[in-house]
């Protein structure tokens, strides 16, 4: 992968609530997630690893790793999100977000899963939360607007 043709495509950027006493099963997905916990608290496991995760934390969820999310107490939680692939090219288009664990992937299906280019925690730690939040919401805002030209803002 040559890093100088990043180019960005944001699949879906969107707000979210899960209610109640919710699990998303063992699964991977095809590109990158960003989880931003508005609300709530709930228990995360990448690889084998469980963290709980808490308001205000950030979730990155690299393609091909295998994760579930569950409700913590039984509680609500808030969570916008975004996926995205780091370079657009001839799939970008045609993968969806999976919600299947990797031994039901069809064959066609496994070729849907990003090049995983970083080494990054689950769990990131934001040096200038509030800045990185701002812009987190407005990717979302122009997402969900959809204004002229809104994959060059994204």
């Amino acid at each position: 992968m040559d890093l100088n043709a990043l180019s960005p495509y944001v699949r879906r950027a969107m707000y979210s609530e899960l209610s109640g006493d919710f699990k998303i099963g063992q699964r991977i997905i095809f590109d990158y997630e960003l989880i931003y916990l508005e609300q709530g608290s709930f228990l995360f496991t990448c690889d084998g690893i469980t963290y709980t995760v808490r308001k205000g934390d950030f979730v990155f969820i690299r393609p091909g790793h295998p994760h579930t999310l569950q409700s913590l107490h039984g509680k609500s939680i808030s969570q916008p999100h975004i996926h995205f692939d780091v370079c657009y090219d001839a799939y970008s288009d045609k993968v969806f977000i999976s919600f299947k664990d990797r031994a039901d992937l069809t064959s066609d299906e496994e070729k849907m899963i990003r090049e995983d280019l970083f080494d990054i925690p689950p769990i990131l730690r934001i040096s200038d939360k509030e800045l990185f939040t701002a812009r987190f919401y407005e990717l979302i805002e122009i997402f969900e607007k959809k204004p002229p030209m809104y994959m060059l803002l994204c």
